[in-house]
C-alpha cells in the first residue's frame, strides 16, 4: 500500500477544488432519497461501518443500500460478504451518493465519493478511541509545504468539512468531548451511542468469541496453534514515516527467547498507512509472524484472541481492553511524538505510568507478565480501568443505537418535537433480534470499579493565610489509598498530600487530597518554573493548560502502579466547576467515568478571552480618551518570559528611575516577573489600558495584536540577538501580503537596539527599518561581564564540581515541537554522571512540552536569565541559535551540531554571513563527533583561537557591562521617560 501523509492528502484536497466547483449545482438540485444509503470506509471492509450495514439491511430490506468501495481488493471482500458495490470514483458512484439521502464514513469524505457527498445527512462513525490529538487539534493535519495561501484554504476546508458532519456517534462522555474539539463540532452534533466496530467484541460468550478469533488467526497465516498465547504487537503510524524503532538482531533473538520461554507467538502488524522492517523478525524466529493489514483487512474480530497487545499510541489497545486482556504500553519516541501530534491526555495517564522506551525494558515487562501472576493480574486491572473510562457500553448494540439515533433525528428535522431517547448504558436486553443465533445481549456491566475514584473537587479561595489549592476527594479500594497525588500536565507536574479518612460500606475507605496551586520549588514542576532570580521566596502557580489527575501508588503496597482517577457518584449533566482567583483560574467538566481533567488558565474568567470581547476591548482601547501614565510597558517574546533585554532594562531602570511604574505583559502568572513590576495578564482591561497609557513601550519581537500610536508613546524595539539566520523581507519566499505586515511591523517602532554593525545593516535591509537605531551593546549581556559562574551555579542549584554544558537549539519554521536533534538522553548517558545538561527550549516552543530525561538533564526553557544559564556552563553547543553571539561574550567554548546544515542554509532560512568559514568553534554533525569536541575542548579550541577573537571584535564591542545604562541614560535625557523630580538632566541632585 501507498504510504500515506497529511500533506499528500492536503495537496490532493486543493487539487480536488475545481470538481468540487463543478458538481455543486449537480448537488444543489438533485433530490435526495431518504431510503438511499451509502457506506464507506477508509480502510477495507469493516470499522463500525460493516455493523452498520448489516443492521440497516436487517431492518430495511426494501431500502437501496450500497457500499462504495476503492480497488479490486475492497471489492472482492465486499462480495465474499455478499455487500453490494459500486466503485467510489465512477461516475455510477458519484451518482448514487448525490441521490443518497444519508452517507455514513469511518474516515472522511473520500470513503465515498467526496464531490457526492455534501448536502446528505452525513453521520461519522470514526475509527476509534482519541488518544492522540485529531484533526485541527493537531497541528500536522493540516500542515502544507506550500505558501501561506495554499495553507490558509485548506484550514479552511477543514473548518468547512467539519460543519458538514450531521451526527458524530462516540463510545463515551470522555470521548465525545475529544471529538467535539477536534472536529470543532457543537454538542448536538455528537451523541454517545457506543462504537459500533466493537459489536464484534459481545457476540456470543468469551469461549466461543476467543475459539472463533484463533481459527481466523490459524487460517490467514496457515497455522496450527496449539495451547501458545498471542502477543500482539501493533504500533500506531507516524504521518507516513517508518516506524521509529525496529528490533535489532539481537533484540529479535531476545524477544525469540522469550517466546520459547513462555510459549508465546508473537504477531506483528504495522499500521497499513505506516512502514516498518519487521521482516526479519519472521527470518530469525518461527514464532514471529506478520499480520498485515494486506492478510487480515481489520483486527477488531480477532482481538479475543491475543492475550496480551503491545502497542504505543494506537487505539487498538482501547479496543483490546475491552476483552480484559493484558496491555504493554512501548513508547520509544515519547517525547518527539507528543510534540509533533500530541495528546489529549499525559501518556502517563493513559498509560498509568506503566511502559517501556526501548526494547529491552519491554522484554523485561513482557517477562515479568508471564512470570508473575500479580504482573498478570496488576495489567489486566489496568485494561479494566481504560475500558472503564472509555466505553460507556459494552455489549453488542451500538450499530442499533446509532441506526436508531439517526432514524430519529433524521424525523426530527421533519417533525421538530420529536428527541431522541437512546438507551441507557449497557442496559441489558432479553431478546435480542439477533442477525444469526450466535449474537447474544451483553450481560449486565460488570461490577468493575475503579480502584480510586474522584467524588469531589473543589477550589480554596485565595488569602493571605491560605494560598489557593485544589481540594480532591475520593474513594478507594480499602488498602489501596494512594500514597500521593499529582496533577500532571504538559508543562508541569503538581504533587499533593492524601489524608485518608473513614471506611465506607466496608470495603471502601474515602480519601481527601490537597494540591497546591503556587509553588516556588523548581522540582515540584520539572523545572519548568524556577523561582525568580530576583525574588526568591516568590510563588507562582504552574503554566496555563490542560493537567490529569494521577494517584501514585504505594510501592510497598498491593497496588504499585500509577492510576487515572476517574468521576463516579456525579449527575449525567454536571455543572462546570469554574474558580477565578487572585494567581490563576481553574475549570473543570466532570463526566461520568471520565478522567478528571482540569484547566488551569491566567485569573480571568475564560469568556473574557474569546475573540468576541476582545474585540470590544480593542474598540475601547482605540476610541477612548487616554490618561498619560509615567510607565513602561514591557513584553518579552510575547509573554511567555520576562527575561532578555527589556529585563535587563527593566532592572537599570528601577535603580535609576524609580518613581516610573514599570508593567510587565504575561500570558500568565506562572511567568516571573522582576521585583517592584505589576503583571498585566495579556487580554485583560488592565492590559488594553496600560497599552495605551504608558509613555515607552519596550518590547523584543513583534507588538502582535493591533496597535494604535500615539502622540506620547515611544516604541523601542530591543530584539533578541544578533542574527546568523535571514530575517523577515531577506527569507526566501516571501509573499505581498507578509512583506505589508512586515513592512508595517516596522513603522511602529521609534527606536530599534542593534548590538552591533552587522546587526544594524540587516535591520535596515530586512525590516527596511528608518527610524533611529542605538548601536550601543545589549543590555541582557552586561551581566556575563559583571558576574561569575560560582554565582550562577549556587542560583541553579548545579554543585560546582560537575561539568556542565548548555544545549541552546533555536526554533524550526512551521514545526510544533521541541527541538532535540542530540537526543539528549542517550547523550546523557554517554556522558556520565560527571556532566549536567542544561537545556534551553525557544521561547517559541515552550507550548510544545518540556524536555525530560534523567535527573543530569535540567530543563531551563522558562529560567529567567540566560546569563546565568551561559556562565554556570563549561560549554555551550547550539545549531543556529543567536546564543552564540552571547556566549562569546563570557568566552565560552562553542560547540555547533548541524545535521541539517545543508538542508537549512538553502531550504529553511539561509544566513547572514558565511557561517561555515567564520564558525567559532567546531562544526559537528553527528553525535559521535559531538560528544568528542564536549569531552575535551582542549583539542580543538586552539585551531579556532583566532577565528573567536575575531568574532568578539566584531559582534561583542560594545558588551562591556554598561549596555543597560547607556540605554536607561539616554531614555531619559532625550526625554522619553521623565527624570526622577529631584534630579537634574546631568543626574545631579537639584
Amino acid at each position: 500500500m501507498a504510504r500515506f501523509t497529511f500533506n499528500q492528502g492536503n495537496l490532493r484536497k486543493l487539487a480536488s477544488l475545481p470538481l468540487f466547483a463543478l458538481t455543486a449545482p449537480v448537488r444543489w438540485l438533485t433530490p435526495r432519497s431518504m431510503d438511499r444509503w451509502v457506506i464507506g470506509c477508509g480502510s477495507g471492509i469493516g470499522e463500525g461501518a460493516l455493523e452498520i450495514y448489516r443492521e440497516i439491511e436487517q431492518r430495511f430490506p426494501e431500502h437501496s443500500l450500497v457500499w462504495l468501495t476503492h480497488g479490486a481488493e475492497h471489492r472482492r471482500e465486499a462480495r465474499n460478504l455478499g455487500i453490494r458495490t459500486l466503485s467510489r470514483n465512477s461516475f455510477r458512484g458519484w451518482w448514487y451518493t448525490v441521490r443518497a439521502g444519508t452517507c455514513v464514513v469511518t474516515h472522511g469524505f473520500g470513503d465515498v465519493n467526496r464531490y457526492g457527498v455534501m448536502g446528505s445527512y452525513l453521520v461519522q462513525l470514526w475509527h476509534g478511541i482519541p488518544l492522540k490529538k485529531l484533526h485541527l487539534d493537531s497541528p500536522v493535519t493540516t500542515q502544507l509545504r506550500l505558501p501561506w495561501p495554499f495553507q490558509r484554504i485548506i484550514t479552511g476546508l477543514y473548518g468547512r468539512s467539519t460543519r458538514s458532519i450531521s451526527l458524530l456517534t462516540t463510545a463515551s462522555p470522555l470521548a465525545a468531548t475529544r471529538m467535539r474539539s477536534a472536529f470543532r463540532l457543537a454538542p448536538e452534533q455528537v451523541t454517545i451511542t457506543g462504537d459500533p466496530r466493537n459489536d464484534v467484541l459481545f457476540y456470543a460468550d468469551a469461549a466461543t468469541r476467543r475459539n472463533r478469533a484463533r481459527k481466523t488467526i490459524e487460517k490467514v497465516l496457515g497455522l496450527t496453534l496449539g495451547q501458545e498465547s498471542l502477543v500482539l504487537y501493533a504500533p500506531t503510524w507516524r504521518d507516513g514515516d517508518p516506524d521509529p524503532v525496529s528490533p535489532s538482531d539481537r533484540e529479535w533473538d531476545q524477544l525469540a527467547l522469550l517466546a520459547e520461554k513462555h510459549n508465546l507467538r508473537i504477531l506483528v502488524r504495522s499500521h497499513p498507512l505506516g512502514e516498518g522492517d519487521y521482516r526479519r523478525g519472521t527470518q530469525r524466529s518461527s514464532r514471529v509472524h506478520l499480520l498485515g493489514a494486506e492478510v487480515l483487512s481489520h483486527i477488531t474480530p480477532v482481538l479475543p484472541a491475543y492475550d496480551t497487545v503491545i502497542t504505543d499510541y494506537s487505539s487498538i489497545a482501547c479496543d483490546f481492553s475491552l476483552t480484559g486482556g493484558a496491555i504493554l504500553w512501548f513508547a520509544p519516541d515519547l517525547v518527539s511524538y507528543e510534540r509533533s501530534r500530541g495528546f489529549y491526555e499525559p501518556y502517563r495517564l493513559t498509560s498509568e505510568g506503566s511502559y517501556s522506551r526501548d526494547w529491552n525494558g519491554l522484554c523485561e515487562q513482557l517477562d515479568t507478565l508471564y512470570s508473575h501472576a500479580n504482573a498478570w493480574e496488576a495489567a489486566c486491572a489496568r485494561s479494566k480501568r481504560l475500558a472503564y473510562r472509555y466505553f460507556s457500553f459494552e455489549d453488542a448494540l451500538s450499530a442499533r443505537r446509532v441506526l436508531d439515533e439517526v432514524l430519529t433525528r433524521r424525523a426530527a428535522s421533519v417533525l421538530p418535537n420529536l428527541t431522541a431517547t437512546p438507551l441507557p448504558p449497557s442496559k441489558p436486553v432479553t431478546k435480542p433480534q439477533a442477525r444469526d443465533n450466535n449474537r447474544v445481549a451483553a450481560d449486565e456491566r460488570s461490577a468493575f470499579v475503579s480502584p480510586v475514584e474522584t467524588q469531589v473537587l473543589s477550589i480554596t479561595p485565595s488569602s493571605r493565610d491560605e494560598p489557593p489549592a485544589i481540594i480532591v476527594r475520593g474513594t478507594s479500594a480499602t488498602g489501596l489509598v494512594p500514597r500521593s497525588l499529582v496533577l500532571t500536565g504538559q508543562q508541569a507536574d503538581l504533587p499533593g498530600s492524601i489524608t485518608a479518612l473513614e471506611p465506607f460500606d466496608g470495603d471502601r475507605i474515602t480519601w481527601q487530597a490537597r494540591i497546591e496551586l503556587l509553588t516556588s520549588s523548581p522540582t515540584t514542576i520539572s523545572a519548568q518554573v524556577i523561582r525568580d532570580k530576583n525574588s526568591p521566596s516568590k510563588m507562582l502557580p504552574p503554566p496555563s493548560g490542560e493537567y490529569g489527575l494521577l494517584a501514585l501508588g504505594d510501592e510497598s503496597g498491593p497496588s504499585p502502579v500509577d492510576t487515572t482517577l476517574t468521576w463516579v457518584g456525579i449527575d449525567a449533566k454536571p455543572d462546570t466547576l469554574v474558580s477565578v482567583g487572585e494567581w490563576c483560574s481553574v475549570t473543570c467538566t466532570p463526566a461520568p467515568n471520565a478522567a478528571v481533567v482540569i484547566s488551569i488558565g491566567p485569573p480571568v474568567f475564560p469568556d473574557e478571552l474569546l475573540e468576541t470581547v476582545q474585540t470590544q476591548r480593542e474598540a475601547r482601547y482605540r476610541s477612548r480618551p487616554i490618561s498619560v501614565e509615567d510607565a513602561v510597558f514591557f513584553e518579552s517574546f510575547y509573554g511567555r518570559v520576562a527575561t532578555c533585554n527589556p529585563a535587563a532594562i527593566d532592572r537599570e531602570l528601577a535603580q535609576r528611575a524609580p518613581h516610573i511604574t514599570r508593567y510587565w505583559s504575561v500570558r500568565d502568572l506562572s511567568v516571573a516577573i522582576p521585583e517592584g513590576a505589576i503583571a498585566l495578564v495579556e487580554g485583560s482591561e488592565e492590559w488594553w489600558r496600560v497599552r495605551a497609557s504608558a509613555r515607552l513601550l519596550v518590547v523584543n519581537d513583534w507588538l502582535r495584536k493591533r496597535w494604535k500610536p500615539r502622540p506620547h508613546q515611544t516604541v523601542m524595539q530591543t530584539w533578541h540577538g544578533t542574527m546568523l539566520k535571514r530575517l523577515a523581507l531577506d527569507r526566501s519566499h516571501v509573499g505581498p501580503r507578509q512583506a505589508v505586515a512586515i513592512i508595517r511591523e516596522s513603522r511602529r517602532w521609534d527606536i530599534l537596539l542593534s548590538q552591533n554593525e552587522h546587526s544594524t545593516r540587516v535591520f535596515r535591509r530586512s525590516y527596511r527599518f528608518r527610524g533611529a537605531i542605538w548601536q550601543i551593546g545589549y543590555p541582557r549581556n552586561d551581566s556575563l561581564v559583571t558576574r561569575d559562574g560560582e554565582e550562577a551555579r549556587h542560583s541553579l542549584g548545579i554543585p560546582l564540581k560537575s561539568r556542565v554544558v548548555l544545549y541552546a537549539p533555536t526554533w524550526r519554521d512551521g514545526s510544533a515541537e521541541l527541538v532535540d536533534t542530540i537526543g539528549l538522553a542517550e547523550m546523557s548517558r554517554e556522558l556520565g554522571e560527571e556532566w549536567t545538561i542544561l537545556v534551553r527550549g525557544h521561547s517559541r516552543t515552550h507550548e510544545y512540552g518540556r524536555y525530560e530525561g534523567d535527573r543530569r538533564i535540567i530543563d531551563v526553557s522558562r529560567y529567567p536569565g540566560l546569563d546565568d544559564l551561559i556562565l554556570a556552563s563549561d560549554i555551550v553547543v547550539t545549531d543556529y541559535s543567536s546564543v552564540m553571539f552571547d556566549a562569546s561574550v563570557a568566552r565560552k567554548p562553542l560547540v555547533f551540531y548541524v545535521p541539517d546544515l545543508a538542508h537549512y542554509k538553502s531550504d529553511e532560512r539561509g544566513f547572514t554571513f558565511d557561517f561555515e568559514s567564520r564558525a567559532p568553534g567546531p562544526l559537528t554533525r553527528t553525535r559521535e563527533e559531538l560528544l568528542a569536541a564536549i569531552r575535551s575542548p582542549e583539542q580543538w579550541y586552539p585551531e579556532y583561537a583566532k577565528r573567536y577573537e575575531s568574532w568578539r571584535r566584531e559582534f561583542n564591542p560594545y558588551d562591556d557591562g554598561h549596555a543597560a545604562e547607556r540605554v536607561v541614560t539616554r531614555l531619559l535625557d532625550d526625554g522619553y521617560l521623565p527624570y526622577p523630580p529631584t534630579l537634574s538632566k546631568s543626574g545631579s541632585v537639584g
